[in-house]
């Protein structure tokens, strides 16, 4: 069974957890990946910034259990 939440997938099986997250928006620093008890949790944070349109931040938090 696969999951899709727009910007991300994950596919668990017996033995793994598979995913893809699209973090195009965020540098190598402003993710991190923790693995917690039966869950692995991943987080990314900008502070504010200027684009074309003014400013915009952005932050995400995503949490899947592992499988047993």
């Amino acid at each position: 069974e696969s999951f899709h939440s727009g910007i991300s997938e994950v596919t668990p099986d017996l033995h793994r957890l598979t995913g893809y997250l699209d973090v195009k928006h965020f540098s190598p620093e402003e993710v991190s990946v923790k693995v917690a008890d039966d869950y692995v949790e991943i987080r990314g944070n900008h502070g504010e910034r200027q684009d074309d349109h003014g400013y915009i931040s952005r932050k995400f938090h995503r949490r899947y259990r592992l499988p047993s």
